[in-house]
């Protein structure tokens, strides 16, 4: 399509990593949002370094509840739904934060005894902002508020770069699973994009379309991914089987794995059975690659064509 079948094959491989990275990705989003990942991460960051006490007290702050109010629905009841207090949120705002425990820190302060509002042991930090409380350090809440913003941000910080790993090995598990069970070899797609100039142009133009439908979807030339909200299934189905590309089971295939010939997704009976090591290598390329993420391949697909202009 762009005159040469290097380039054209180099598109079509693009994309489809960019397809499977986008699939991986969605799967993962629909884990974490099950499994609320980030606000488990949060909340037990949280407990681990204020103290079990001082967490509940923040927690139950009227500026942090009131900011996390979601709409929830009721057990057995697919009409009925009620307003209700998300319990472990993914995100608090830092501001809030600081000024819900710097009053609560001032009020615990100023009793004799501070334990008698947060008993329990307390993290070292809350420790240091509670002895300079009573040695008058702080003469005022905006001074204790500043500290304690400027320590949750960084604490944030690297709270994210956790999150980020945790992220990467769930993306690597998901990666796996989607690349077994949608058997997509990169071998074997390289090589029929290669060989085939049919598929190659199919797959080259559905490269472009999805680059055209995502500059237009968004103003100031910025991009967004149209495979968003839809589950892994349909975006196999509607981005890939449909090209003609040698993705998905067949029944030579699951026969010589001893797999039932029902769980076939393709029905080409042409298609060689690669050998198993062929077979392990393409699998695992295409894992690796899904490892970079939708963004990098989108923006690397989006290079590759402009610069063909």
């Amino acid at each position: 399509m762009f005159g040469s079948a290097v380039l054209d094959t180099a598109v079509g491989l693009v994309f489809v990593f960019f397809v499977v990275s986008t699939i991986c990705s969605n799967v993962y989003t629909m884990i974490s949002r099950m499994i609320n990942t980030r606000g488990k991460l949060l909340s037990q960051s949280l407990i681990k370094l204020l103290g079990p006490e001082v967490y509940a007290q923040v927690m139950r702050h009227p500026l942090i509840r009131e900011n996390h109010i979601k709409l929830k629905r009721k057990f057995m009841s697919v009409f009925k739904s009620e307003l209700d207090y998300e319990t472990l949120p993914d995100y608090i705002d830092p501001d809030l934060f600081a000024r819900a425990l710097a009053e609560i820190l001032a009020e615990a302060g100023s009793l004799s005894d501070a334990t008698k509002m947060l008993p329990g042991d307390w993290g070292s930090t809350v420790e240091y902002w509670m002895e300079h409380l009573k040695g008058g350090k702080y003469d005022d809440l905006v001074h204790l508020k500043g500290d304690i913003e400027r320590w949750f941000n960084e604490k944030m910080d690297a709270l994210t770069t956790l999150f980020k790993r945790q992220t990467q090995w769930f993306i690597l598990a998901i990666a796996v699973g989607v690349t077994l069970v949608f058997n997509l070899n990169a071998i074997a797609i390289g090589e029929t994009l290669w060989k085939a100039p049919t598929v190659r142009d199919a797959v080259v133009a559905s490269a472009s379309e999805q680059l055209q439908t995502s500059q237009e979807a968004t103003p100031a030339g910025e991009t967004t991914d149209t495979t968003a909200d839809r589950n892994a299934v349909e975006i196999f189905e509607e981005e890939l089987s449909t090209l003609g590309l040698p993705v998905g089971w067949t029944k030579q295939e699951l026969a010589q794995f001893g797999l039932p010939k029902e769980l076939a997704m393709a029905n080409d009976p042409t298609r060689s059975v690669p050998e198993p090591l062929d077979l392990f290598i393409g699998w695992a390329a295409m894992v690796g690659a899904a490892m970079f993420g939708a963004p990098f391949w989108f923006d690397l697909l989006r290079k590759i064509v402009s610069f063909q202009k």
